[in-house]
């Protein structure tokens, strides 16, 4: 093996400034282009699923050419697990986004499935291997320039003959380029024949499929026929005993949140909503963990677990949600004075009344209130101790001082 290290003349060498320059535009476009690429995806995705599941609940609708046979190509890969597909899809949508109103008009699915088709084939046209796509060209001829538009297919066999052409009869001054041009071509049809029939492009295509598609367990499947056939205790019963095996699970929450509001158990809809809160506060997930909390106190609940309820007051403190913040520090501890979370509530409550509020008088009485708790405090006796002075010392507060 030849490598060549340097020549002779090593002070007439001279910088690569175009190649430089080209291999900064790629990279600047690929920078460019990425981003928008990543956030078309999930809505790539969306489409697709809801065109499999319409297709597949409603055969009878009129489709595309080239979304009939999307679907039809999915069929054929996914075989005999199609139905399995297709009713895990279901599931995971419905846990998702709650109870959906479906329509059974058959002018508005079909306006449905047209909308979809229009939205599918947009995605088809912007994709990069899309061979029909039309180019415009430009053919300067003399002192005469043409316009015209053609599809890739026809245009990359012309390409390849007019650098085949370049090369073999006009290139006698410089036929090393159109043959490498050529030479390029050739070998990555190869390369690309090769990579298709080695497989690696269907496992690709499955890695990243599996990665943007909904998926759900067996269980939650079960459950949600056992919902659509108004089998409340059936559902119930199957996600709690799923529970049981995977108690950081959302859907089966969401779902047993569902199945308990419909069959009027309160009690139920109530724990599987303090648990759902629980899972999405560990997950830091604000939003959702605070309309769980709306719903659990809509619903009539008083009394959510005192470690969800702590972590709900410090999340509104953490937004500076002072007001709101004090009144449920002071809310957990008159629901469960007994508990060690009472005593971190009442010193909490105390001093954002103190410091944020500016209401000496109601941080005096939280600090009165955890100093003669029976709740084991020894740990967090100074600092009730130092509230306490410091409230006392506050304007307002004489008639609270004896």
């Amino acid at each position: 093996m030849l490598i060549p290290l340097r020549h002779e003349n090593m002070r007439g060498r001279r910088w690569p400034i175009i190649t430089f320059a080209l291999i900064g535009l790629n990279l600047l476009i690929f920078l460019l282009t990425n981003g928008p690429i990543e956030e078309q995806q999930p809505q790539r995705a969306q489409v697709r699923v809801q065109l499999l599941l319409l297709a597949a609940t409603h055969p009878e609708l009129h489709m595309s050419s080239e979304a009939s046979s999307f679907v039809e190509s999915v069929k054929k890969q996914w075989g005999d697990r199609w139905e399995q597909a297709i009713l895990s899809t279901r599931a995971a949508l419905s846990s998702q986004s709650g109870n959906r109103t479906e329509t059974d008009d058959p002018i508005q699915l079909q306006e449905q499935m047209d909308s979809l088709c229009d939205a599918f084939e947009t995605q088809q046209n912007a994709d990069i291997r899309f061979p029909k796509m039309k180019i415009e060209m430009a053919l300067f001829l003399f002192f005469f320039r043409f316009k015209f538009k053609a599809p890739a297919y026809a245009l990359l066999p012309l390409w390849v003959g007019v650098e085949f052409l370049y090369g073999s009869v006009f290139g006698a001054t410089s036929p090393v380029a159109h043959w490498a041009h050529v030479g390029g071509f050739l070998f990555g049809m190869a390369g690309a024949y090769g990579i298709m029939r080695s497989g690696l492009e269907q496992k690709a295509s499955d890695a990243i499929e599996s990665k943007i598609a909904w998926s759900a367990d067996a269980d939650i499947v079960r459950a949600t026929e056992a919902l659509e056939k108004s089998q409340f205790d059936q559902a119930a019963t199957i996600l709690e005993n799923h529970l049981k095996q995977k108690p950081t699970s959302t859907d089966a929450l969401e779902m047993l949140q569902q199945v308990q509001w419909r069959r009027n158990d309160i009690l139920g809809y109530l724990q599987a909503t303090a648990q759902l809160c629980q899972l999405h506060l560990k997950a830091q997930e604000w939003e959702a963990a605070w309309r769980d909390y709306e719903s659990y106190t809509n619903a009539g609940g008083d009394k959510l677990p005192a470690a969800v309820w702590l972590e709900i007051a410090r999340m509104l403190e953490t937004q500076q949600n002072f007001e709101r913040a004090a009144t449920e520090y002071e809310r957990l501890a008159d629901a469960h004075p007994t508990e060690k979370q009472s005593i971190l509530a009442l010193v909490a409550a105390g001093r954002l009344c103190l410091k944020k509020l500016n209401r000496a008088e109601e941080a005096l009485q939280c600090y009165q209130k955890a100093n003669l708790s029976k709740v084991p405090h020894l740990d967090w006796q100074p600092n009730i101790e130092a509230g306490l002075r410091d409230a006392q010392a506050a304007p307002g507060t004489l008639a609270l001082k004896s």
